[in-house]
């Protein structure tokens, strides 16, 4: 397994996030091709936070996202990030419609 590990002026880290988001009511909503835009926002949210994402995988009621990022939010690049983050709570959402 790799380390991943970063460098800082008098730091050595390695941030390893995951995070798993369920549908409401745990409702067998998420088919392939919702999880695959699922991916793609977490991509373009991961961006951003200049993060890497591992993994993305989950159910038809779950997701998992395994990602490594940097030891501080950057706050200049993530101005348009809560947007982002809205429109994939909304997709989730949207889903159960």
């Amino acid at each position: 397994m790799e380390d991943h590990l970063q460098t800082g002026p008098h730091t050595v880290y390695a941030l390893q996030y995951h995070f798993v988001t369920v549908t409401k009511y745990h409702a067998d909503t998420l088919t392939d091709e919702r999880l695959e835009r699922v991916a793609q926002i977490a991509y373009d949210i991961a961006d951003d936070f200049e993060a890497e994402i591992k993994n993305v995988d989950g159910g038809t009621d779950h997701v998992h996202i395994s990602c490594f990022g940097p030891n501080q939010p950057h706050t200049s690049r993530s101005s348009s990030t809560p947007s982002k983050v809205s429109r994939l709570a909304a997709f989730a959402s949207s889903s159960l419609n």
